[in-house]
């Protein structure tokens, strides 16, 4: 058997509220579907203009979504113009309603040569994997070094790992990106059973 996905009919709704507060109910209603197709659009912004082809996956089998931005650039003249996204990276819990299913990144025309960046920072759980603890993200002039400072956690020690942390780079104008990791401290205990 095929393995399903179970997506609701919507991915937002609003209700006014009443007085009665049995009334204020709103039902998500889910149906069972193969595949959440979904499409990425890169806009420019107030204009709608497309900046690059849009992107459809029509395969796709995953309840929610994650989307990176893609650079653009255009020669006007002699002179090289950048454009500068919204965000980073975007997210997106699908429904069942295709339309619903889409990823918009809007761009601004970038006159001061300025590319995206994103930190995130992974905290070690109890199993020993890394979770997302944070992310930070900003602006900086293309061309220049960028370095990320480690933040002070509660109960949790920077560490650099071999082929996964990536502290500092050049920013460039299909962005740069950041990790670092901290891992859980370890304290001495013992347990005393009393009869």
């Amino acid at each position: 058997e095929k393995e399903q996905l179970w997506l609701p009919e919507t991915n937002s709704h609003s209700i006014l509220m009443q007085q009665k507060k049995e009334d204020n109910v709103f039902t998500f209603r889910y149906e069972k579907k193969e595949k959440a197709p979904y499409t990425v659009r890169y806009l420019e912004e107030g204009t709608n203009r497309v900046l690059h082809s849009e992107i459809t996956y029509a395969d796709n089998k995953s309840a929610i979504v994650t989307e990176r931005f893609k650079a653009y650039s255009e020669k006007i003249g002699k002179e090289t113009v950048y454009w500068i996204p919204d965000a980073f990276h975007k997210q997106l819990i699908l429904s069942a309603n295709d339309d619903e299913n889409v990823i918009t990144f809007y761009y601004t025309r970038n006159d001061e040569g300025k590319a995206p960046y994103q930190i995130t920072h992974y905290i070690q759980n109890v199993d020993g994997e890394y979770e997302i603890y944070t992310i930070d993200s900003g602006y900086a002039k293309i061309g220049s070094k960028y370095t990320a400072e480690a933040l002070s956690i509660s109960g949790y020690q920077y560490v650099e790992i071999a082929g996964e942390t990536v502290k500092s780079g050049t920013i460039v104008a299909d962005g740069l990106e950041l990790h670092l990791y901290y891992n859980r401290n370890k304290y001495p205990y013992q347990v005393k059973y009393i009869n």
